[in-house]
């Protein structure tokens, strides 16, 4: 009752004058708060904790800078709240204090506002560029990833289709392989059956074009190498007539006096042929190396 009365003898101090003559004078809303607050014997901090309003605004309040508070709605409302806190009439002290017609934010609270809507903009900014990125680099990644396995594609029918190609004479054909039905869903052991497979008919194929023309190589060893693989010949004098690496590819003949000894390395890879017929070297070699007599 002592601090309702302490506001009611304020009020009637006023009399009929112009409230905004005593906003910053005797009676303001802020010196009415403040005295009503001392009288209850609350401090500021006890208040605050028990409004959860942080100090700064009721130490505005109170020193009437209307200035900290974003709107003069928010502001009579935190007024009001004290007042029911500290039990006296809130009519009296929001009477002197600015009304919702004439709510407008100071220059300066405008400018926060302002300034907070530019960093709200700026964020958002911020997140469509991080995201931009981001699609960017999947975007990036998935080309990629399609380049390398098409490049690991490329690679796997380089493999598969490689030795079809022979040279006999300085010219060239082009060997007819099984039908390749997409390697790539093959298993290992499928795969490798065909290229086993092509290899036969490689060889065949080989072994005809020669037969053809078997008169040509009729006087002599005829050696053609698919890899790199090495020739030794010597005569019956173990005088040595021939010895040399051939690359893939590369063929070589010899015509000497018979008989002849012959060591072939990597006979798999090498095609013989004696007088102008296929020499079946894979029967007679061993750690994959031939040696053989011609008489």
């Amino acid at each position: 009752m002592r601090v309702r009365n302490l506001m009611t003898e304020h009020m009637s101090a006023l009399g009929h004058k112009d409230l905004s003559e005593h906003h910053s004078g005797e009676f303001s809303s802020g010196k009415l708060l403040r005295q009503a607050r001392q009288a209850s014997g609350l401090k500021l901090t006890e208040l605050a904790s028990s409004l959860k309003v942080s100090v700064e605004k009721l130490e505005a309040l109170e020193s009437d800078d209307f200035s900290v508070f974003p709107d003069v709605v928010f502001m009579r409302a935190l007024a009001a709240s004290v007042c029911r806190s500290l039990g006296v009439d809130s009519i009296s002290v929001l009477a002197l204090m600015p009304n919702g017609a004439q709510a407008r934010l100071p220059l300066d609270q405008e400018s926060v506002n302002t300034n907070l809507s530019y960093k709200s903009k700026n964020k958002s900014f911020l997140f469509f560029v991080i995201g931009s990125v981001f699609l960017l680099i999947s975007v990036l990644f998935f080309i990629s990833k399609k380049i390398d396995d098409h490049y690991y594609s490329l690679n796997s029918s380089i493999d598969y289709f490689k030795g079809i190609f022979f040279s006999i004479d300085g010219g060239s054909f082009e060997l007819n392989s099984l039908d390749y039905s997409g390697g790539k869903n093959l298993s290992n052991e499928d795969q490798k059956t065909i290229l086993i497979e092509n290899d036969r008919k490689e060889k065949s194929e080989v072994n005809n074009k020669i037969s053809d023309s078997k008169e040509k190589y009729s006087d002599g060893i005829f050696f053609r190498a698919r890899n790199s693989s090495w020739i030794e010949v010597k005569n019956k004098e173990g005088v040595i007539v021939l010895q040399r690496t051939l690359m893939a590819g590369e063929s070589i003949e010899v015509s000497d006096n018979f008989p002849l000894f012959v060591i072939v390395g990597r006979a798999d890879m090498t095609d013989v042929f004696v007088r102008g017929l296929p020499f079946d070297l894979i029967s007679l070699s061993r750690n994959n190396v031939a040696r053989f007599e011609v008489n």
